[in-house]
């Protein structure tokens, strides 16, 4: 339990390193909307009652506040059953990360649950860190297949929202993370330039997101760079890698991000043929992985790229 905890409070500081907070504008947006339903409520009861319309309304607005306050802390948590199985999925997935367990649990609920357009922003929740999970298992077609499953119209409406936005973001991340490593220099490009706008107007949000853009930019030059690979041009080999390490410069000191940044950097080692830099990057990877599970998905990786571990 102490584990999990202190998990949990890594978890809150790298959030707070990398700038990202709750989304207190979406939040009063969803209290101010029950306010004035607690309101309407409080007045149409109120409505027969003899006294004058100032004090009904007088009235009506602190007793509304109160029954916002009863629905939305008490009542709405409790007889939600959707948000009971969020609530624990999120609070799982902060103390001990991604795992076959959370996966497994998550695709039964897709599987058999029947979502209404008030759940869209669960059921996307849902699917990517589905996604994600994926993307570890280097089953990137299912990847792909998660992301193009998403409720893109919900997406669309919440991004007015910093929380919004960062899912975007988040959305746009892990697909260029999958299609970096595609033999499709056509998707490639055409996924990065899906995301080009999206992180231009959202990279200023945070470091977090900041991350995911200078590495999304990165990860299609590493993209390029193992097409060429397996076509033997080993010079656009050394100049793409060239760029995305140059690239990801700035990220190299962000120590919230540094396992990314040296995961991704890896794979250019790798593909440059420099296996033992390659392989000092992936063990400070695994160092500065947190679960079994991140470790589990750097000892794939590494495989995959051909950079066994050195005892």
């Amino acid at each position: 339990m102490d584990e999990q905890n202190n998990d949990k409070m890594g978890y809150l500081k790298e959030a707070r390193e990398l700038g990202v907070k709750r989304d207190y504008k979406l939040k009063f947006a969803a209290m101010g909307a029950w306010w004035l339903v607690g309101t309407f409520i409080v007045f149409r009861v109120l409505f027969f009652a003899p006294l004058s319309f100032i004090m009904k309304l007088l009235i009506s607005v602190p007793a509304g506040f109160a029954v916002m306050l009863l629905c939305y802390y008490v009542i709405l948590p409790n007889i939600s059953s959707e948000r009971r199985f969020a609530t624990e999925i999120n609070s799982q997935f902060k103390s001990e990360g991604m795992s076959h367990h959370l996966a497994a649990k998550l695709d039964s609920h897709l599987m058999t649950k029947q979502f209404s357009s008030v759940e869209a922003g669960f059921y996307n929740g849902y699917l990517m860190m589905l996604a994600m999970y994926d993307l570890n298992m280097f089953n990137l077609a299912e990847c792909l297949r998660k992301l193009d499953c998403m409720d893109m119209k919900h997406m669309q409406q919440f991004y007015r929202y910093p929380s919004g936005k960062q899912n975007m973001v988040t959305y746009y991340y892990l697909r260029m993370l999958a299609v970096s490593q595609m033999d499709d220099p056509q998707l490639i490009e055409y996924s990065y330039g899906d995301a080009s706008k999206v992180f231009s107007e959202c990279r200023s949000m945070n470091k977090l997101v900041e991350g995911m853009a200078v590495e999304a930019e990165a990860l299609r030059e590493v993209g390029h760079a193992n097409i060429a690979k397996n076509m033997g041009n080993i010079d656009e080999v050394m100049a793409r890698t060239d760029k995305a390490m140059q690239i990801l410069l700035p990220l190299r000191e962000v120590e919230a991000i540094k396992q990314d940044y040296c995961t991704i950097v890896g794979r250019c080692r790798a593909l440059r043929g420099e296996t033992a830099e390659a392989n000092r990057l992936f063990d400070e990877a695994s160092r500065i992985a947190k679960t079994d599970f991140q470790r589990e998905c750097i000892r794939r990786e590494r495989e995959i790229y051909g950079v066994p571990v050195v005892r």
